[in-house]
């Protein structure tokens, strides 16, 4: 069974069945940039609809940033999809949660997968990521790496994912004598909506509303002010 967590303006996929596309336009949710998306096997069940669902994300231009996390061979079942697939795999970067600590990198900016597409010279699966280890060497900051937000579970389970939205642990299980991930998944405290009267009557300028989205405090008229005083 499929599930979408929202958490402000990112997206967070859990085993994209067959029927998931639809499900996702039932509940007129669209299609966003830098989507995480985790597997929890290696099986029709979770990964039937896996593949068109990231075709119609770039198709939406919303591949971008995208990364996707699973057990021991995610990385290695994405490999051989480039047989299939070629370029439109390029935006995504792939991480196993456990076994071999492998990633398969994508590339962040839509200039930079275009500009692989139009030369001639690369023609291959294996040259496409040649391109893109080129790439890292040039400005990594144009690397999609999904192990980037991966650090170390408890014994016995996989890595655990985390950013400031919230965080992802992988419990190791079996399931029909192959191994099979459940996720526990914590959010961090998200903050209310500003409030502009409320800025206007502490005195906080336009220009500060970005540091107290952050949670950031600002000096307003001489004295701190907290971004919970600002928030509905």
């Amino acid at each position: 069974m499929g599930m979408v967590l929202c958490l402000d303006n990112q997206q967070f996929l859990f085993n994209v069945c067959e029927s998931y596309q639809r499900y996702i336009k039932e509940h007129s949710l669209k299609f966003q940039c830098e989507a995480r998306v985790f597997l929890s096997r290696l099986d029709s069940h979770s990964t039937g609809g896996l593949y068109g669902l990231m075709l119609t994300m770039i198709a939406h231009k919303a591949g971008l940033g995208t990364r996707v996390y699973g057990p021991k061979g995610v990385v290695e079942l994405f490999r051989e999809a480039l047989f299939l697939f070629w370029h439109n795999m390029l935006p995504y970067s792939v991480a196993n949660l456990t076994g071999s600590k492998e990633v398969m990198p994508g590339l962040l900016k839509q200039n930079d997968i275009d500009a692989i597409v139009q030369d001639s010279s690369i023609n291959m699966s294996h040259l496409y990521y040649e391109a893109i280890e080129r790439k890292a060497k040039e400005n990594a900051k144009s690397i999609n790496d999904a192990s980037s937000d991966l650090k170390e579970g408890l014994e016995g389970n996989g890595m655990v994912y985390e950013d400031g939205l919230c965080k992802v642990s992988s419990l190791v299980a079996s399931w029909g004598g192959k191994e099979c991930l459940s996720f526990l998944v914590e959010t961090s405290q998200q903050m209310g909506k500003v409030q502009m009267d409320k800025c206007k009557e502490k005195g906080v300028a336009k220009t500060q509303i970005g540091q107290v989205m952050k949670g950031q405090a600002v000096m307003a008229n001489g004295e701190w002010v907290q971004p919970i005083d600002l928030v509905d």
